[in-house]
Order: C-alpha cells, then structure tokens, then sequence
C-alpha cells in the first residue's frame, strides 16, 4: 500500500504574545490542528519573558526569533494574541515593517459560526462561540468573542 499524501500546505503558526489571550489562542490553534493536521503551532513570541514554558503557553524566543523564523520556516503564519489594543497595533506594525502580507493567519475556531457574504481582515481571530451573521465586514486584526 502506497503511503499517504503528504498534505497540500503544511501551516506553521507562531503566536505573538505569551499572555492570557496568547493561552486562549494557542488552545483554538489546537482545536484546528484537530481538523487539520497540516497546521501545527511552533509556539509564542514574546520579547518581555524568557523561552520556556509560562503556563500554557511555550515561549520560543523574542521577535528576532520571529524574524528568521519568516525567513527560514515555510508556511509561516502568525498572529497577534494581545487583549490591549494599543500594544496589539505596536505590535502588528512590527510584523508589517517585514514587508510579508501573507504572514498573517486570520484565525476562525471550528465553533465560530460565520454567515454568508462575510468578510473576515487578515490577522483577526474567531473565538469559539462567536458569531458573524450575514453580510458582515470585520477589519484586520479584530478580536471576536
């Protein structure tokens, strides 16, 4: 028996924070992995917490670690996982200086229900049980409860 395809686009995910929210992120990531396998989370970024564990969350570096992640992981994909607004818009500022658009991973929990003619921003994410009813235009990097 000839072996398994290898799936079509195998997904790395880092997320950008280590706190409670960067907790609630990580978990959604693990639900979705269950229903796609071909997504798989490298872990959190932080540059105010040691590598290591912290909690839930694995830290693996600070944002240099992030950047030569995007230049040597393919198919990476983050997303910022920080409650205060106005530290989240520092820090997607930082991974826009990169200059790579297609980093961002908008993030809809297998619990989220979504109608139709829904528009969902890059860098966005979808908690479980949140729901978007029809013709809904959500911006980039919006947190839906």
């Amino acid at each position: 028996m000839p072996a398994p395809a290898a799936p079509a686009t195998d997904i790395a995910v880092v997320v950008i924070g280590a706190g409670g929210h960067a907790a609630e992120v990580c978990s959604y990531v693990a639900d979705l992995r269950r229903e796609s396998p071909a997504i798989r989370l490298l872990g959190c970024v932080d540059d105010r917490k040691p590598i290591g564990r912290s909690g839930p969350v694995e830290i693996i570096g600070d944002f240099s670690m992030f950047e030569t992640l995007v230049r040597t992981e393919p198919g990476l994909r983050c997303i910022v996982a920080v409650g205060d607004n106005a530290t989240r818009k520092q820090l997607v500022s930082r991974v826009g200086a990169l200059g790579r658009p297609e980093l961002w991973l908008t993030l809809r929990h297998p619990a989220a229900l979504v109608g139709q003619d829904v528009t969902i921003g890059p860098g966005t994410c979808l908690a479980p049980g949140s729901i978007v009813t029809t013709r809904v235009r959500i911006g980039a990097h919006v947190i839906v409860n």
